[in-house]
């Protein structure tokens, strides 16, 4: 074999494995996505959480096949509007439980529970069995999910 077919050799390689390295981060970015609370919430209950929202925490119970269980996400809030989500003042008690109740099941630490001496708008979208709560307070949304 010559020196010059051993250099194609090498090329056609090196072409490869890199062909094959973008196949692998490609099919792990998008996997991410999927997998991602705030694709979950868009997806389900058909709402944009705008790009500018950076999710600070996250919890779940153990999720099921079928997606069923509880998510819990706080985001930094910037004030963007959140499509087919509108936030009302409502009557915190009605709603407290409910969240103390699921955030106790997938153990959430106190420090990042929802304060609920903070004023805060409430929207509580349900379908089927499912429930989704939103809280936004000046500076953070919190979305609570439960899926059955």
């Amino acid at each position: 074999m010559s020196v010059n077919n051993m250099r194609i050799n090498y090329k056609k390689l090196i072409v490869i494995l890199l062909g094959f390295l973008i196949v692998v981060v490609l099919i792990f970015v998008g996997t991410s996505r999927v997998n991602s609370n705030t694709y979950v919430y868009e997806k389900m209950w058909k709402i944009d959480i705008p790009n500018g929202f950076k999710e600070i925490y996250s919890a779940k119970s153990d999720i099921g096949f079928t997606g069923d269980g509880i998510r819990y996400s706080i985001y930094e809030y910037n004030g963007e509007p959140i499509e087919n989500v509108e936030f009302v003042l409502k009557n915190k008690s009605e709603v407290k439980e409910k969240i103390d109740s699921l955030l106790t099941k997938i153990e959430v630490e106190e420090s990042m529970k929802i304060d609920t001496a903070e004023d805060f708008q409430l929207c509580v979208l349900e379908k089927n069995n499912d429930t989704i709560i939103f809280c936004k307070s000046s500076e953070k949304l919190y979305v609570v999910q439960e899926t059955q």
